[in-house]
């Protein structure tokens, strides 16, 4: 989100004009608009909209709400058609504050998307206090109190206690029915409130949501996470209320997943906090998960844990007892002698530590935290070519390309190319798929020197379409340069495979395309998506091109924003296009949710205008024919 004061003048100055923008891939063009959009400042969004190049995604939306302009929400979604994501567009209006944008939203929400207000915002205005907020919502809500334990647990993990027994007293709720079974209403008490407030809603809650070994679990990792002074008091009064029955902990952790360790684990005291949770029978869980997590969430300080003193801690536990149940704070016991059979215990360590390593490097490199490859590296670690895939294989695995390990492919590439095995150096062997690797930066918006050391230090071959989907200009520019310079001058794009770019939002790639003859006829791009719509091949293949948010395409094919380039970008309506159209337009109306009302709204206007052109046209060919007729009669 922009900060303030904004400098709105000098935004404008820069950015204002086309230059700037062309070294820009699709994701930065995108974040720029969103700090546009989350300025106050109209004429920064104004040149951000003139000149991004990109179809208007649902973040762009939810910065204005975030920041709490309503006026850019209005504008955004009912005259510039941005995408409309509501459970993120509600979670920001919530989290701001904004009453205003609150009710625009509310307003704007179809009738089967208002359960967002009972389960995104007003969650979201409780967690971030904004009580005036809470009671629009709440009022506007009426007698629907089936969330109800939503809203009191939001409120209880910001730790705001007046509110979460405000609405705890004001909105009863059946446990069983609001958590259906599960304890996360009392794990956000465990962890955003202090001993004494988990003390007196435990009885009522706990006999109800504690019914099986991972719900007590997981109120001890919630706990053991808390921001709050006395967490390590909380998880002791829960160990000595649970009695024996925490015995099974360290038999039963399979169904314990690993991000419930993330908050304890961004924590400065580490050691203490996996210390206690190892004592209590979790050992086996940290195992499997703690490494892995550490590198996911980028704490050098976790990971450093992990590798100085978590394999030995371990040992520790597994060679003793579980803490009795009330039996106080854990005391390390000491580790265990050599078994027989057993290798040396440094030996066994060091193994261990070594596949912690490799479990950090891989989880690091997919989130780009780059801080722990360099640890790694500085303690002797070697990158193989998996660990270059994983940073950036699969990156369209959820539908939009995942962009964070495009930091790691850069390090381990560019600036710290020494920590890679021997095979993996230029000209050392092909042991990566260095052509695979290019196409997933490209879409992923890589950058220029990125994009040329694949290329020419490590012999990938350019694929234009993937430049084309996330890429700049500039990165445009180059890769037709160097296909030409290598006698293999690129052909004009076939209608799928612009309709690939058009679909991953990169607007100025596609204008781009047109303006240097390498795209299809526009007329025939809007004959292809009306009249013979086929499944894209290999691209999401489930899904045919007329559900993929059809209209943006249309918008950039008949020139709402970019797609003006002359005669090539002029389309001829015929009433064949024209009955298509009308087609897909009641399609849309029936599926409302898949395109938002602005961009329904400005189909409806161009499917009249059309209409009217057409028929326009007829009369006046229908005038001409009765002309001639009567000359010749007379």
């Amino acid at each position: 989100m922009a900060l303030q004061p904004w400098l709105g003048a000098a935004f404008v100055a820069h950015w204002g004009r086309p230059e700037p923008w062309r070294v820009l891939s699709r994701l930065q063009r995108e974040r720029l608009l969103c700090l546009a959009a989350s300025s106050h400042h109209p004429p920064s969004l104004d040149a951000a909209l003139a000149h991004c190049g990109t179809e208007l995604a649902a973040e762009v939306l939810a910065s204005a709400a975030a920041a709490g302009d309503v006026q850019a929400c209005r504008r955004l979604y009912a005259t510039e058609g941005c995408s409309l994501d509501y459970s993120l567009v509600a979670t920001a209006a919530g989290i701001s504050g904004s009453l205003p944008v609150c009710e625009w939203l509310a307003e704007a929400m179809p009738g089967n998307k208002q359960a967002e207000l009972r389960c995104v915002l007003l969650p979201a205005a409780a967690f971030a206090g904004h009580e005036r907020v809470v009671e629009w919502a709440l009022e506007r809500l009426g007698n629907t109190f089936f969330w109800s334990g939503t809203w009191v647990g939001a409120a209880a993990r910001a730790g705001r206690l007046e509110l979460m027994q405000r609405l705890a007293v004001r909105y009863p709720f059946d446990l069983l029915e609001a958590q259906r079974g599960k304890p996360s209403l009392l794990a956000q008490v465990a962890f955003g409130c202090p001993l004494a407030v988990l003390q007196q809603y435990y009885e009522p809650w706990g006999t109800v949501l504690l019914q099986l070994v991972e719900h007590k679990q997981d109120l001890l990792l919630a706990a053991a996470a808390s921001p709050t002074p006395d967490w390590a008091e909380k998880c002791d009064w829960l160990w000595a209320r649970w009695g024996t029955a925490a015995a099974a902990f360290g038999t039963n952790t399979r169904r314990l997943y690993g991000w419930a360790v993330a908050g304890v684990m961004q924590h400065t005291d580490i050691p203490q906090r996996l210390q206690l949770l190892a004592s209590r029978g979790l050992g086996s869980f940290l195992e499997r998960h703690a490494p892995c997590v550490a590198g996911q969430i980028g704490s050098t300080a976790a990971v450093g844990f992990c590798l100085d003193q978590l394999p030995a801690l371990l040992r520790q536990q597994a060679a003793a007892p579980v803490v009795a149940a009330g039996g106080g704070r854990p005391v390390a016991a000491a580790a265990a002698g050599q078994l027989p059979g057993e290798a040396p215990v440094a030996q066994q360590l060091q193994q261990q530590t070594n596949a912690f390593k490799e479990t950090i490097a891989i989880a690091a490199a997919q989130h780009g935290h780059v801080p722990v490859l360099r640890l790694l590296r500085g303690r002797g670690f070697v990158f193989h070519a998996h660990h270059l895939e994983d940073a950036i294989q699969h990156s369209e695995s959820l539908g939009a390309p995942d962009t964070r390990g495009l930091a790691s492919l850069r390090y381990l590439l560019l600036e710290d190319p020494a920590g890679l095995a021997p095979g993996l150096a230029p000209g050392g062997g092909a042991e990566a798929d260095w052509s695979s690797l290019f196409r997933e930066a490209a879409i992923a918006g890589a950058d220029l020197p990125l994009l040329r050391h694949l290329h020419e230090q490590r012999g990938a071959s350019i694929n234009l379409v993937a430049v084309a989907r996330g890429g700049s200009e500039e990165a445009l520019s180059w890769a037709v340069a160097a296909l030409e310079a290598a006698g293999q001058a690129p052909k004009p794009l076939s209608c799928i495979n612009l309709e690939v770019v058009l679909s991953s939002g990169n607007w100025a790639a596609a204008d781009w395309l047109v303006r240097h003859v390498l795209a299809p006829p526009k007329q025939e791009i809007l004959e292809q998506m009306l009249l013979r719509p086929r499944t894209f091949s290999g691209f999401m293949s489930s899904l045919s091109i007329p559900n993929l948010q059809w209209v943006p395409t249309l918008q950039w094919l008949v020139g709402v924003r970019g797609g003006q380039d002359g005669a090539h970008g002029q389309v001829q309506w015929t009433a064949e296009l024209h009955a298509a159209l009308v087609r897909r337009q009641n399609k849309g109306i029936h599926s409302l949710g898949k395109e938002t009302l602005g961009r329904l709204r400005w189909l409806a206007e161009l499917v009249e205008a059309v209409g009217v052109e057409l028929g326009g046209a007829a009369g006046a060919r229908q005038g001409r024919g009765q002309r001639r007729r009567a000359c010749r009669g007379g």
